[in-house]
C-alpha cells in the first residue's frame, strides 16, 4: 500500500501516544483527561497508563471537564453536550443537549455556567436546563475561574478582567483602575482567597475578592513579558511562560522566585507549545498538557519532567497522506503536522519514535512515493532514497513551494 492506508478490518494500533489534552481533573484516586477525538481517558496509576472511558459518551471532543463541589459528579462539555458522571469517569449520562454553547464549564454551590469564547454567560440550577443569561464582552475570553463563595472571574485578551458577585447577573471590569496595569490577560488562578492573573506585561494578585490588584513581579522573576498559564496551590505559585520556554516558581505567594525545568526542554529549542491543559495535585505534583505533544507530569515541583502519554492518542492530522506505508521495510509514517517531525513504527504499529531530528525538524504534512523514492512535505520538502530509513532536505520552503516541485504528485 502507498499514501493513505485503508483496510477493510481495523486492529487497534499501540499509539503513537501524545496529542491534544483540553483538559484534565482529579477525583479521588482517579486522574480524568479530556482528548479530542478520543473522548474522556482516565488514569488510576497517576498518569503512568491512560484507558478510554466512554460509556454514554456520544460527542467525542470535550472541552471542559468540572467536579461539582457539592454532588462530586463529574461534568463534561462538548460542542453540543453536556455530560456527567458520578463514578469519577466510569459512565456518563446526557445532562443536556440544548441551550448553550461554549468552550469554559464552571460549578459554583448555586448555578452552573458555560461560557462561549465570545463572551456570552449561560446558566442553568441543575444542569439539564440552560439560558443564555449575559453577554459579557465582545473581547476574546481566556479563561474563567469562580471562588469558594461564588464569584465569577473572566479573563480577556484586551479587556483585562470581568468579575460578578451576583451569580452573572452584572460584571464589573477590572483594569488599571485597580491596579491590574495590561488589557492581555491569559490566565487566571484561584487558591483560597487569593486570586492570580498572567498578563502580558506582568503576574498580579489580588487578596480582596479583586478589588484591586499589585504586581508580583518581583526578585528572581526576568522576563519582560509573559504568554501561557499560571497556577496557584496553597502559597506557591508557578508560571508556564511559553514565549520563553521558562518554568517559574515561587514558593511565597510571588514574593520571590526561581526557575526550573521547561517540560518541553528535551524536545529542542525549537518548540514551545501552546498549553491545553494544566492541574496541579501539590506543590509538587503538577501536570501540563500541551499541543499535540500531550502531557507532561512533574513529581518535584517542576525540576524534572515525564511524559504521560501511553492509551492518549488526540494527534491531529490534517492530510489523507499522513499515514503512509513503506513496504520494502515494514515501515509506517505518521504526520501530525503540528508542531514539527513525524512519527515511525517498525513492528505494525506496536511501538512509535518521534522523528525530529534536522532536515524533520519542520512541520511534516504527509509523505507520498514517487518512483523509488519517498518525499515527505509540509514547511519544506525532504526526500529519502532508501525506504525513509534516512532524509535529506530538498527545499525549505512552504507547502505551496513543494506543490510545484512534486507537480507529479496527484492529490
Amino acid at each position: 500500500i502507498v499514501g493513505p492506508v485503508f483496510a477493510q478490518n481495523y486492529t487497534p494500533l499501540n499509539g503513537p501516544y501524545g496529542g491534544e489534552v483540553y483538559d484534565i481533573i482529579v477525583s479521588g484516586a482517579t486522574l480524568i483527561g479530556s482528548v479530542p477525538g478520543q473522548g474522556i481517558v482516565v488514569s488510576t496509576d497517576g498518569g503512568s497508563t491512560w484507558a478510554e472511558s466512554n460509556t454514554g459518551i456520544t460527542d467525542f471532543y470535550l472541552r471542559d471537564l468540572e467536579k461539582d463541589p457539592v454532588s462530586g459528579k463529574i461534568f463534561a462539555l462538548g460542542n453540543s453536550r453536556l455530560f456527567s458522571s458520578s463514578d469519577d469517569g466510569a459512565a456518563w449520562i446526557t445532562e443536556a443537549s440544548s441551550g448553550f454553547s461554549g468552550n469554559f464549564l464552571k460549578k459554583t454551590s448555586s448555578y452552573f455556567f458555560i461560557l462561549s469564547p465570545s463572551g456570552k454567560l449561560y446558566r442553568s440550577q441543575n444542569g439539564a436546563n440552560w439560558s443564555l443569561l449575559n453577554t459579557v464582552t465582545s473581547i476574546s475570553v481566556t479563561d474563567f475561574e469562580t471562588t469558594s463563595a461564588g464569584a465569577l472571574f473572566i479573563s480577556t485578551s484586551g479587556a483585562a478582567v470581568y468579575r460578578s458577585t451576583d451569580n452573572g447577573l452584572s460584571f464589573t471590569q477590572l483594569d488599571a483602575g485597580e491596579g491590574l496595569n495590561d488589557n492581555y490577560v491569559y490566565s487566571l488562578s484561584i487558591s483560597g482567597s487569593t486570586i492570580y492573573a498572567l498578563a502580558n506585561n506582568a503576574p498580579y494578585k489580588s487578596t480582596n475578592n479583586g478589588g484591586s490588584w499589585v504586581s508580583i513581579n518581583n526578585p528572581g522573576l526576568t522576563d519582560s513579558f509573559f504568554y501561557g498559564a499560571i497556577q496557584s496551590v496553597g502559597t506557591s505559585v508557578f508560571i508556564f511562560n511559553t514565549s520563553f520556554r521558562k518554568t517559574w516558581v515561587s514558593p511565597d505567594e510571588g514574593a520571590t522566585w526561581s526557575a526550573v525545568k521547561f517540560p518541553l526542554e528535551n524536545f529542542g529549542p525549537d518548540y514551545s507549545g501552546n498549553i491545553q491543559a494544566l492541574m496541579a495535585e501539590s506543590s509538587s505534583i503538577l501536570y501540563v498538557g500541551f499541543w499535540d505533544l500531550g502531557l507532561f507530569k512533574t513529581e518535584d515541583g517542576g525540576a524534572t519532567w515525564q511524559e504521560k502519554n501511553e492509551g492518549i492518542t488526540g494527534h491531529n492530522a490534517f492530510s489523507p497522506h499522513s499515514l503512509a506505508y513503506v513496504p520494502a521495510n515494514n515501515r509506517l509514517l505518521y504526520a501530525t503536522t503540528y508542531p514539527y517531525g513525524f512519527y515511525l513504527s517498525i513492528d505494525d504499529g506496536a511501538s512509535w519514535d518521534f522523528v525530529k531530528s534536522a532536515p524533520n525538524n519542520k512541520s511534516i504534512t504527509g509523505f507520498k512515493q514517487i518512483g523509488a523514492n519517498w518525499y515527505a512535505f509540509g514547511s519544506g520538502l525532504n526526500k529519502s532514497t532508501d525506504n525513509a530509513q534516512s532524509w535529506t532536505e530538498v527545499n525549505d520552503g512552504s507547502i505551496g513551494g513543494c506543490y510545484k516541485l512534486l507537480d507529479a504528485l496527484v492529490f
